[in-house]
């Protein structure tokens, strides 16, 4: 039987026809259910995003004290650095800071393309996140060879080439860790998670809503302390404390939310 002409309503020759509403894309952004008990499998989690600040936080102490006063993490600080450096006709600087910048989007990249977007069928620890931490890991560890190979006290081009290592292993790090979906979530550039806590204290969420982003604010704090420290009075582990801590953060990813696929898996 024939249809008649379609009207704006959804209807075919007088008779109204369901429309399905269009579906927009979720990112997950918020789509976690928001408890004031946190599950075990959720404090684990916790704790592994608190171990990366921590490694986000000693990796960014140690190229500004050590690697010729860039971030490897705070694109923002490193923007405002060649700003300062133009004014002052500081090449250096300016480089430096400029290469952790392209380096660090390089590794964003990279880490996007290891750990993938979010999915509604995700679990608490997509397994591709693990995946991306190698590569991580892998980044850190040619740091430290060239770390050693140097003294400990890297000068000139060998701080160029151990701050790009940082600024690729952090990128992948911040990308990775975008998979989880989690608005406000990072574990190496704090002012999104500190917006979204003080957001969330002016509406007086219940203040257990807001400790995770508090702890991992104070991982970043304590990673950037001791790794100062490390630099200062004893520079040859320095390097021990980020290769140590993702080393920890794969592994118990791995025991606790399973193996990765391969890396040339999709």
């Amino acid at each position: 039987m024939g249809l008649g002409p379609r009207n704006r309503l959804g209807t075919t020759g007088g008779r109204r026809r369901h429309v399905r509403p269009v579906r927009a894309v979720s990112l997950r952004l918020c789509s976690e259910p928001v408890t004031l008990k946190p599950t075990p499998a959720t404090r684990w989690r916790q704790y592994l995003l608190v171990l990366l600040a921590v490694t986000s936080g000693a990796t960014d102490a140690i190229g500004f004290v050590a690697l010729g006063g860039a971030f490897t993490s705070v694109m923002t600080g490193n923007m405002v650095l060649i700003g300062l450096s133009v004014a002052k006709s500081d090449g250096t600087v300016a480089l430096r800071s400029a290469l952790a910048i392209v380096l660090f989007m390089a590794g964003c990249v990279i880490g996007s393309r290891l750990a993938g977007q979010p999915a509604d069928d995700d679990p608490l620890w997509p397994p591709q996140v693990t995946r991306a931490m190698w590569v991580e890991l892998a980044a850190f560890g040619a740091y430290a060879i060239g770390w050693w190979l140097s003294g400990s006290h890297p000068t000139g081009n060998a701080q160029l080439v151990l701050l790009g290592a940082n600024a690729i292993a952090l990128g992948v790090q911040s990308s990775a860790v975008l998979r989880f979906g989690v608005s406000g979530l990072s574990t190496t550039y704090m002012t999104g998670t500190l917006t979204t806590m003080m957001a969330a204290l002016a509406a007086r969420r219940h203040p257990r809503l807001v400790l995770p982003s508090a702890e991992i604010i104070a991982g970043l704090i304590a990673g950037a302390a001791a790794a100062t420290l490390l630099v200062i009075y004893i520079p040859v582990i320095a390097p021990l404390l980020q290769l140590g801590l993702v080393l920890v953060v794969i592994a118990t990813a791995t025991v606790r939310f399973g193996a990765p696929k391969s890396a040339l898996s999709h």
